[in-house]
C-alpha cells in the first residue's frame, strides 16, 4: 500500500492571495516504512523551481524568499518499497504590491455646487489581483451614506437618487 500524505493545518487552500514572501506547507504522513519526503515548488508556467527532500518525516516546510507571482506546490512521500503517495497540487499567489487608486479625469472639484441628483466618480486603478473595489459616499459630517462593491475592475461609478446636500 502506498504512503498516505495530505496537507495539514496551516497550509493555505488553493486560489488564495497573500502579502508575504514565503509558502508554508504542513503534512499529515501515514507510513510504517518511511524512506523520503520531497516538497516541490513550481512557478506559474509549472516549471519546477525548488525541490527539497528529507530522509526523515519532516512534516513542516517553508519555501522562503519568493518573489511576487503564482506558485504551485505539493509533496510526495516514498516508502522503502519505492511506493509513493502525493498530496494534491495547490496554488497560491504572492502579491505584495499596494494598489494605486486615484480620482481620474471628469471628477468634480471640491466645493462645487451642482443642480443634479447624482455624483459621478471616475477612478484610475492599478492592480493586477483585484479582490474587490468599493466606492463610498459620505455626507458633510463624514457619515457613510452609500457604498457599492465590485469583485472586478470597475473604474467608474455613478451614485444616483441623491437628496440635496453636501457630499
Amino acid at each position: 500500500r502506498p504512503p498516505r500524505v495530505t496537507f495539514g493545518p496551516g497550509t493555505k487552500n488553493s486560489n488564495v492571495h497573500v502579502n508575504q514572501d514565503y509558502i508554508f506547507a504542513s503534512l499529515n504522513i501515514t507510513e510504517q516504512n518511511f524512506d523520503t519526503v520531497t516538497y516541490y515548488l513550481y512557478d506559474a508556467a509549472l516549471n519546477l523551481i525548488k525541490e527539497e527532500s528529507f530522509e526523515e518525516p519532516v512534516s513542516n516546510f517553508t519555501f522562503i524568499d519568493l518573489s511576487e507571482g503564482r506558485y504551485y506546490y505539493n509533496a510526495t512521500v516514498k516508502d522503502k518499497a519505492d511506493l509513493m503517495g502525493s498530496t494534491e497540487t495547490r496554488n497560491l499567489t504572492i502579491d505584495k504590491t499596494i494598489p494605486i487608486v486615484n480620482f481620474a479625469a471628469g471628477i468634480e472639484q471640491d466645493g462645487v455646487y451642482k443642480n443634479q441628483s447624482n455624483i459621478y466618480i471616475p477612478a484610475s486603478i492599478i492592480e493586477q489581483n483585484i479582490d474587490k473595489i468599493t466606492y463610498f459616499l459620505y455626507d458633510s459630517s463624514m457619515s457613510q451614506i452609500k457604498e457599492k462593491e465590485f469583485t472586478r475592475l470597475v473604474s467608474e461609478y455613478n451614485f444616483t437618487e441623491l437628496n440635496d446636500g453636501i457630499y
